[in-house]
């Protein structure tokens, strides 16, 4: 899988005023990879993201394999989360709704139903829950049926617009280590946009800093987060666990601060305080 951002720009009408949202943003993400795109309000973050799912078009080339993600093909092989994708929910039961990407895209009946049945078991939907109402069923539940619609159409790049937005914290890391699940386990490219600094830490693999459409930073968010000129220039927060490793340092530790994920973050604290004593 190659997907390539050339030469991007983007310009949206606000009020008779021309704002450009993206400006000659290039980029090629890595294939099988968890790439966070991170950034405040109004830096193009959203926009970039419609782009890459072939919503909207742009100056420039967006291409998948080396093809548009403007064209049917490019289309169906990238999909987009949205934020709130439980109201996207329509159907008369969550197995048809599930079912409806796949037959959109050309599967029989039976073949769509086994997609739809295979997609929600994988985010951990209950079967007894399959013939239910969709609007009947929990917050958290909805979130999980709107993901099973996109994975049961088995896209190669997973688009997510703050996918954890709305949930409380249990279905939030559920939501995410499906993803990661499916990025590391089953080869998906999974593209996020997010505000968690806490997520992108957690579950990212590689991040870049949008800022009045143009990308300011690209590398692995340890990096990111402990380039001091960078988080100056952007105020973005730190993620909690750096931060703890930052105090630890400020009693006269010394860890790894590229440590930053939990459990490393965890192990990296114990390991200093043990070889202090």
């Amino acid at each position: 899988m190659s997907l390539v951002v050339e030469n991007v720009s983007y310009e949206y009408n606000d009020n008779g005023i021309r704002v450009k949202a993206l400006d000659n943003v290039n980029y090629e993400f890595e294939s099988g990879k968890f790439t966070a795109i991170a950034g405040h309000t109004g830096s193009g973050k959203s926009t970039l993201l419609r782009l890459l799912s072939g919503l909207d078009k742009s100056e420039g080339e967006i291409t998948i394999n080396g093809i548009p993600v403007t064209s049917k093909e490019g289309k169906s092989a990238v999909r987009m989360v949205f934020q709130y994708p439980e109201y996207q929910l329509f159907e008369a039961t969550v197995l048809k709704d599930v079912m409806f990407g796949p037959k959109n895209l050309g599967l029989k009946n039976e073949e769509a139903e086994q997609e739809a049945r295979k997609a929600l078991l994988s985010v951990g939907f209950d079967e007894e829950n399959f013939l239910k109402s969709p609007f009947g069923l929990s917050g958290g539940q909805k979130r999980l049926a709107a993901i099973a619609g996109i994975l049961a159409m088995n896209p190669e790049v997973i688009l997510l617009d703050e996918p954890t937005i709305g949930l409380d914290p249990a279905h939030a890391e559920r939501v995410m280590k499906l993803f990661k699940d499916l990025q590391e386990n089953q080869g998906k490219t999974v593209i996020m946009v997010s505000h968690s600094m806490d997520e992108i830490a957690e579950y990212a693999d590689r991040m870049f800093v949008l800022k009045g459409g143009q990308i300011i930073g690209d590398g692995t968010p340890a990096e990111m987060f402990n380039d001091a000129g960078l988080l100056s220039n952007t105020s973005l927060d730190l993620p909690e666990t750096l931060k703890a490793l930052k105090k630890v340092s400020e009693k006269g530790y010394k860890p790894d601060l590229s440590k930053i994920r939990k459990k490393d973050c965890f192990e990296e604290i114990l390991r200093v305080l043990k070889e202090a004593n």
